[in-house]
């Protein structure tokens, strides 16, 4: 579940900082084919799974969360 994407990785550090203060399980990764650090949060075994949680995350803050987005790695 993608919650951010940054240019800097600093920044999406600093992101992840914040989520993990307040309680959220946030990690960063390099998404190499878009040249982002992306802020992630919560890993699932399918699709569907991942369209509920994202959209538990949207509903559960919508200023925050409320362009999280699912991507997929093969």
């Amino acid at each position: 579940m993608v919650v951010g994407a940054f240019i800097s990785a600093v920044n999406a550090k600093n992101y992840v900082n914040t989520l993990k203060r307040v309680g959220y399980p946030a990690s960063m990764s390099y998404y190499s084919q878009k040249n982002l650090y992306i802020v992630h949060m919560g890993n699932t075994p399918t699709i569907e799974d991942a369209r509920v949680l994202r959209d538990e995350y949207r509903a559960r803050s919508r200023h925050s969360f409320k362009d999280t987005w699912v991507l997929s790695i093969e």
